[in-house]
């Protein structure tokens, strides 16, 4: 039979894949395809059902690319042919287990970030996503939600403008069952601004829950971390400035990346409005992104009014 495959290479997620207290089969409400076979040989080999079927999703692709020097192989020592299909499926998270016989550690790749214009917004939204991990962790949040939730949210996340002109799906009593306020709380999503998910809403209100009814967003969570562990200084300077530009992106104050390109190309002498980019306007956008990325073009509509803050030194 033919295997119908509903997503792309280039995708979200389907399956979680955590065994956390906070985690419930519920929350995996897709049924991906599977390749059987596979399934059948991880489950023999002792892996939980959960990963087992992750891989065995992954292994319903066939392989992109194979060299002809690398199909005979030691598979104990070698996991060519494993990477050849898990690195050619590029969903918005890895999973990626060590290679054999090396010292690298069991990873998680977040991947659905795009490489932004210049350096600085690049180190912020990286800072952004490594500290956001460190709070998941410390405050011990639970944001699980449906994947169908998710996989919604990244369709609305493809549309023009979805930053502000879109609400996302976003889990509402973040908190686990140790507060008392989450006990006995059934899970509760809301369709919120990114604005709402990143700066958080101050308006009770506007409340979508009673047990939450002012809910702090993602960077006031970040910034009581940062003060927990006692980062000031230069380093919590730098931080700050990068949170600043996450907060005025989400906010609306900060144009994106995209629609600051939108913006230079519907301005440009040499555009009719007619939905044309011609080869004028094309080079003279290239060459405005490389000024901008070297420090020689101005653009507080994107990057605010301040400066970027310098590069800190690595600490030996």
């Amino acid at each position: 039979t033919t295997l119908h495959l509903p997503k792309s290479r280039y995708d979200s997620i389907s399956l979680y894949l955590g065994k956390s207290a906070a985690f419930r089969d519920k929350y995996n409400d897709l049924d991906p395809p599977i390749n059987e076979t596979v399934l059948q040989q991880l489950k023999e080999a002792g892996l939980d059902d959960l990963l087992a079927r992750h891989m065995a999703h992954l292994f319903t692709r066939d392989p992109l690319v194979m060299y002809e020097s690398r199909i005979e192989i030691d598979d104990e020592t070698n996991a060519d042919h494993f990477e050849n299909i898990q690195s050619t499926n590029w969903q918005t998270v890895r999973f990626k287990p060590p290679p054999p016989q090396s010292g690298i550690a069991w990873r998680v790749e977040f991947r659905p970030l795009e490489v932004q214009l210049t350096d600085f917004e690049n180190a912020a939204f990286v800072t952004f996503i490594v500290l956001l991990t460190r709070v998941l962790m410390a405050f011990d949040l639970n944001l699980y939600m449906p994947i169908s939730q998710v996989d919604d949210n990244m369709r609305r996340a493809h549309h023009r403008d979805a930053v502000t002109a879109e609400r996302f799906w976003f889990r509402t009593n973040c908190t686990r069952a140790s507060v008392p306020c989450a006990q006995n709380q059934p899970d509760e999503y809301a369709q919120l601004t990114i604005d709402e998910i990143i700066n958080g809403r101050g308006d009770a209100s506007a409340a979508t829950t009673s047990c939450d009814p002012v809910r702090p967003g993602l960077l006031q969570l970040i910034n009581v971390y940062l003060d927990t562990v006692g980062v000031v200084g230069d380093e919590r300077a730098a931080i700050d400035r990068y949170m600043a530009l996450i907060s005025q992106r989400a906010s609306g104050q900060l144009a994106t990346g995209a629609a600051w390109q939108r913006a230079f190309v519907q301005h440009h002498p040499a555009y009719k409005h007619d939905s044309i980019v011609t080869q004028e306007i094309a080079y003279d956008l290239c060459v405005a992104a490389d000024q901008l990325a070297h420090g020689q073009l101005d653009a507080p509509e994107l990057l605010g009014s301040a400066p970027p803050p310098p590069p800190l030194e690595r600490k030996q």
